[in-house]
């Protein structure tokens, strides 16, 4: 998973903001915060017609690949640090493929 990819929430942990399994939605930010991406949920009957949430990795599925490359991801970062930006092979990585750990998909969100 990578920025502007289309992902599945998994889960209900999210409902109390109105977002449930199965809900589709886009990672609009490029790098990882605290385990979570950021993502746009496009919801009818709210009152802005968006939920935008932080949802942890676990609990969310590939949906669509974006087709980005990493120079492309890179540009819409503040700098060329690296950034820990892709979920791939169950690792967090960074731009670099550098890996910071291991996603454990297991446990309670």
């Amino acid at each position: 998973m990578k920025y502007l990819d289309k992902v599945m929430l998994i889960n209900d942990n999210y409902e109390k903001i109105g977002l449930f399994s199965g809900d589709i939605g886009t990672i609009w930010l490029p790098e990882i915060r605290d385990k979570t991406f950021y993502v746009l949920f496009m919801k009818e009957n709210t009152d802005d017609n968006f939920i935008d949430t932080s949802i942890k990795i676990q609990d969310l599925k590939l949906v669509e690949s974006s087709k980005l490359t990493n120079e492309q991801i890179a540009k819409d970062l503040p700098s060329n640090e690296p950034w820990w930006c892709i979920v791939e092979d169950g690792f967090i990585k960074n731009l670099k493929g550098e890996k910071k750990n291991k996603i454990a998909y297991d446990y309670d969100s």
